[in-house]
């Protein structure tokens, strides 16, 4: 098998078997080993590509071990440090991951739970790894994500076969602060601030006062320019909703109801379920009961359960765009949403 099919089959093995992966040493056995050996192409039964547990510690935390050390010419190359799936990836995992590179001499550190994946290397301080990761994806979204070849040729850079640091250090440089100055860029101008878009009037040949409506107006038509300047590409046809997140990861199911749970998933339903609760959104007007319930309806709205909550989906795309930007905006999560509705008959 070539590397997009090694990575496909594997997202499928992972969305097939989440559910009954309980620990982290059957998140290792189940999704990260078969990473390491079959995507990377690594071989995890000899100690001298493949180290687990790998020793090392500073300080107070003599003794540590990494999950896995990669190593090329006797050199270690990458370390891994693994949670169990389902777990969230926080700070206290990060600064962990810190320790151990600082003793492994690696210049290329991971962070997983077998479905996120976060790399880190040493871009701002030589020796001290970064806090904030270069490359990140999830193994959940990768058939969506596999067709921006900008993240296979990324990916392929840690394979055995093309393993070389120079050119990840230069990639990593280039990923590092090319994602920066986007986030930077549309922090400022997705959605445009009104001085901005009185700026955009000032310089148009727009005769008389600038009114609030006019403004407003014009705001949505700066809104539409920006989404397409910062997301050029159409959706794919045939797909009622897609969702473009702050990483770069893109949603976009067939269903739009498969997209809009997918996205509050990826958002978090719990902070989600929050978001609505506190900015009131409901799951169809006229109707006293929030988008995201903690109780089927007993009327019978349509509803899917997602983890311990239940979430309305009857609506159209154009809506489920509308709710899905106010519980980002709720978040304070910078993503893209476009609906296109069904064509009338």
């Amino acid at each position: 098998m070539n590397f997009i099919e090694e990575l496909r089959n594997l997202s499928t093995k992972i969305e097939e078997q989440k559910g009954i992966v309980e620990n982290e040493e059957q998140t290792k056995a189940a999704f990260i080993d078969p990473f390491i050996l079959k995507v990377l192409g690594y071989d995890i039964f000899d100690p001298l590509e493949v180290v687990r547990e790998a020793k090392g510690g500073t300080g107070t935390k003599q003794g540590e071990k990494a999950d896995y050390a990669i190593k090329k010419d006797d050199e270690v190359i990458m370390i891994i440090e693994c949670k169990k799936c389902g777990a969230d990836l926080t700070d206290a995992h990060t600064k962990q991951l810190y320790r151990y590179f600082s003793f492994a001499h690696a210049r290329i550190a991971v962070l997983t739970n077998g479905v996120l994946y976060q790399f880190y290397t040493d871009l701002e301080k030589p020796n001290l790894m970064d806090t904030k990761p270069f490359l990140e994806f999830d193994m959940l979204d990768i058939q969506q994500q596999l067709v921006q070849q900008p993240l296979v040729n990324e990916l392929k850079r840690f394979t055995k076969s093309a393993f070389d640091l120079e050119s990840i250090l230069a990639a990593a440089r280039d990923l590092k602060y090319t994602n920066e100055i986007k986030r930077t860029v549309i922090k400022h101008l997705k959605p445009p601030s009104e001085d901005f878009v009185k700026f955009l009037l000032s310089r148009l040949d727009i005769k008389g006062q600038k009114q609030s409506e006019e403004i407003q107006e014009f705001t949505d038509i700066v809104t539409r320019v920006l989404n397409h300047v910062f997301d050029p590409d159409p959706p794919p046809p045939n797909v009622p909703l897609y969702v473009t997140m702050q990483d770069g990861t893109v949603i976009a199911e067939k269903e739009a109801v498969d997209t809009f749970i997918k996205t509050i998933e990826k958002l978090g339903v719990d902070e989600a379920a929050k978001t609505a609760k506190e900015h009131k959104i409901f799951a169809h007007k006229g109707r006293n009961v929030y988008l995201i319930s903690d109780d089927k309806d007993s009327e019978g709205l349509p509803q899917r359960k997602l983890g311990a909550y239940w979430i309305a989906t009857r609506s159209s795309s154009p809506d489920k765009k509308r709710i899905l930007d106010q519980i980002a905006a709720g978040l304070g999560v910078e993503m893209t949403v476009i609906a296109t509705p069904k064509p009338r008959h």
